[in-house]
């Protein structure tokens, strides 16, 4: 999994860099809210993903939104949308051009490979997200997974708090008690707001 992560990367920069003569800064909206009809790359921060209201994992930079489209697999159109967390800077790319790019330079891999990844995080990680029965401390759990693995791009521009709250949905109150617990039993290491470490957390809270 470490060597499809990587290979991941590679991708997003390789796409990242073709594109960039291309790309342009994201309207400004005051709802934070973007319908995906056209390409988004998150250059860095986080962006939660939604369908019809219902929170996806969050997005972490640099990673594009939109790839699938490229591939002009339009027919099955989600109705996504999307929020970006504090700190996150994200470009638009036209599609046609997009497509037109891929093709001239045969980035059809890179596409796929973000394209599988997306669906490997949809199955092993969204799942915790959407389902009902899925307790708030899981949801927490992969939060805080989330933002230590990222917590160079992410650490500046927003709290561990804020974050797990503006993923899950879940009460202020509920998250810093679990976070308090959690930093009691010696599971995670928080200094100056900032996390520093984390143990492997367990199964149930």
């Amino acid at each position: 999994m470490d060597n499809f992560q990587e290979q991941v990367k590679k991708c997003v920069i390789t796409l990242a860099d073709v594109f960039e003569p291309y790309l342009c800064p994201l309207p400004e909206s005051k709802s934070g809210m973007y319908t995906i009809d056209t390409l988004y790359y998150v250059k860095k921060g986080a962006v939660l993903v939604f369908n019809s209201g219902s929170s996806f994992s969050p997005l972490i930079g640099p990673d594009f939104i939109g790839t699938y489209f490229i591939l002009g697999q339009t027919a099955m159109r989600l109705n996504l949308e999307f929020k970006l967390l504090s700190g996150a800077e994200v470009y638009t790319i036209d599609i046609a051009q997009a497509k037109s790019l891929v093709s001239k330079y045969n980035l059809y891999e890179s596409i796929s490979y973000l394209i599988a990844n997306r669906l490997y995080e949809f199955c092993n990680i969204t799942e915790i997200y959407i389902n009902p029965d899925s307790s708030a401390y899981k949801k927490v759990k992969i939060c805080i997974n989330l933002f230590y693995e990222h917590k160079d791009i992410l650490g500046d521009s927003i709290s561990l708090s804020t974050f797990i709250i503006e993923c899950t949905g879940i009460s202020k109150s509920r998250v810093m008690f679990i976070l308090s617990e959690l930093r009691k039993g010696g599971y995670i290491t928080i200094e100056n707001g900032k996390l520093l470490s984390v143990a492997k957390l367990p199964n149930e809270f």
